[in-house]
């Protein structure tokens, strides 16, 4: 079977298949080969979260090349559906999309011609009319495969009903496998897709970690997003103030996508930024555009390298453009799946990006996503707590890049403290640091005084809020008038050391 998976890989164009990409696909294959008298013990309900930029469409292409019978694959938005079209058809797999306006002429010589390893596209909308499901009952399919199964919690419950009727066509047509693939679910995305995709029944859920390395994530508060993106695109860089004053950049790397949530605001968004970059490659997209629009649009931006792409949560699923260096919400997306999803954009390369969400301090948008901007903890630990996993060491996010700032002073804070006087009090301490000391008091403790200055770069209330935590966690000893008092190292650090 392995040799197959190979095999069937290199037809689709991959030359390496991951070991998660082969757990799935093993999984899918066994269940699926399983003969029908065994039926009561084969679990054929798959949950599978893989995180974007993993290969998860590798997952069920490559079943539809071994198994017995026809495969059903249900996307979400057309453009995804018509991009794996596009992907099935250069490899020479016979595959067939279901239109809404097809004729039951043209629906009938589909279903006809349908043979083993011939492959079905629809979205939930038209693969759930009567006239579709009367002729899916007649045949037996091997695979049926819901992609961004996300949306089957997030839509199917409110303008999109049709997302919640695809378990019972399972149930109710000849279909061996039924698996529901998504980069972002949480508890309660899980526990929907349990009860209305899977009816309660017995389910394999295989998942990989959705922690994204090489995205550096920033937050940027801002009380008009436009025009912090205005600057941002004039000086080439995110400059910004946090919440205790600091300065902060992040760079812009191209090609870069902006979210915005409305149509009218990605329309002047992207005429803003072609007044500003004075550049041709800044395109827009949104479900309003016509499907002609759509393409020429996701055309352009998948060649260019240095365009700017202006997008409603519309465009991004499915599309696999692995260059994108800079993701940018104008607002916040109604949640953390949603952001992990929209952000995930970024760096599916695997090279360095960044994700850069601005947000009002004043407005409220949701407990988990208020908590994701406003909280002192690490972005990346507060995500994968989010969906449940452990928190792993962080590999660029802002708020560990400030961390990371102010214990790389630590040597130069306790080898100052240790070179100065014991009369030397706080505010001495703050200034000689900062290099605000007269010269000549300087020379007064040492002519060759290494530590004068040494963390200029900062400003006294850091360098306070720096020693403050050193008295409190007993590193430091404060002595005397508490709003100025005489520092000097704790004996028990000095024996530890």
């Amino acid at each position: 079977m392995q040799k197959d998976i190979d095999t069937a890989a290199c037809q689709l164009g991959v030359q390496t298949v991951r070991p998660i990409q082969r757990l799935v696909i093993t999984h899918i294959l066994e269940s699926a080969l399983l003969s029908y008298d065994k039926e009561e013990d084969r679990i054929n309900r798959y949950l599978i979260l893989l995180p974007t930029g993993s290969g998860k469409s590798l997952c069920f292409q490559v079943p539809t090349l071994l198994l017995p019978h026809p495969s059903i694959i249900v996307f979400p938005l057309l453009s995804i559906l018509y991009d794996q079209e596009r992907r099935f058809i250069e490899a020479g797999i016979p595959v067939f999309t279901l239109r809404g306006a097809l004729s039951n002429t043209k629906l009938e010589s589909i279903f006809s011609s349908l043979t083993s390893h011939s492959i079905l596209l629809s979205n939930p909308e038209t693969l759930l009319t009567e006239r579709v499901r009367r002729r899916i009952k007649n045949i037996r399919f091997s695979h049926m495969v819901i992609d961004e199964a996300h949306c089957v919690y997030e839509w199917g419950s409110s303008f999109r009903p049709a997302f919640k009727d695809l378990g019972i066509l399972f149930e109710k047509c000849d279909i061996s496998v039924l698996s529901a693939f998504t980069a972002t679910a949480d508890a309660r995305t899980v526990q929907y897709l349990r009860s209305s995709l899977f009816l309660w029944k017995e389910y394999t859920l295989i998942q990989e970690s959705p922690n994204r390395t090489n995205i550096h994530y920033r937050v940027c508060p801002s009380l008009s997003p436009t025009a912090t993106l205005r600057n941002t695109f004039t000086q080439g860089n995110i400059t910004y103030l946090d919440k205790k004053g600091v300065e902060n950049h992040a760079p812009i790397i191209y090609p870069c996508i902006i979210f915005a949530n409305k149509r009218r605001l990605v329309e002047r968004t992207a005429r803003l930024l072609q007044v500003i970059l004075e550049k041709n490659e800044i395109f827009f997209y949104h479900a309003g555009l016509s499907e002609e629009e759509k393409h020429a649009v996701e055309k352009a931006f998948f060649k260019s390298t240095q365009g700017v792409l202006v997008a409603t949560c519309a465009y991004g699923m499915g599309i696999d453009k692995p260059n994108i260096r800079t993701v940018i919400h104008l607002l916040p997306p109604l949640s953390l799946s949603a952001y992990l999803q929209e952000s995930g954009r970024a760096g599916r390369d695997k090279k360095p990006a960044y994700a850069v969400l601005f947000f009002s301090p004043l407005r409220s948008y949701g407990d988990e996503i208020d908590h994701y901007c406003t909280s002192c903890s690490c972005r990346r630990e507060t995500l994968l707590q989010h969906f449940g996993y452990k928190s792993e060491l962080c590999s660029a996010c802002d708020v560990c890049d400030q961390a990371k700032h102010r214990t790389e002073a630590l040597r130069e804070i306790l080898g100052c403290i240790s070179a100065c006087p014991t009369c030397f009090t706080k505010k001495n301490v703050i200034a000689l640091l900062g290099g605000f000391l007269p010269r000549n008091i300087v020379q007064q403790i040492d002519p060759t005084f290494m530590w004068d200055g040494i963390l200029s770069t900062w400003f006294p209330y850091e360098i306070e809020e720096a020693l403050d935590q050193l008295i409190e966690h007993t590193i430091l000893k404060a002595q005397g008038n508490m709003r100025n008092p005489i520092l000097s190292l704790e004996k028990s650090f000095l024996h530890k050391k």
